[in-house]
């Protein structure tokens, strides 16, 4: 899941977390080599084992942002 800022990266780690899920945010403004990929997103990681119930957490808490 990609994300405008950490601060929303943030917030939703810990939902997850608050919901049994492991997460964890990776920004690419805090790695160089990255920077010229994509300069202003933050990434969200989830198991893959952990992916449906990640989803149908934030679903279930109107956080997940898509079309």
């Amino acid at each position: 899941y990609q994300l405008e800022s950490e601060f929303e990266a943030d917030a939703l780690v810990r939902n997850l977390q608050d919901g049994g899920v492991e997460a964890k945010a990776f920004s690419l403004r805090d790695h160089s080599t990255a920077r010229w990929f994509n300069k202003n997103r933050v990434r969200l990681f989830v198991k893959n084992s952990d992916f449906d119930k990640a989803h149908a957490l934030l679903k279930e808490l109107k956080l997940l942002h898509q079309p």
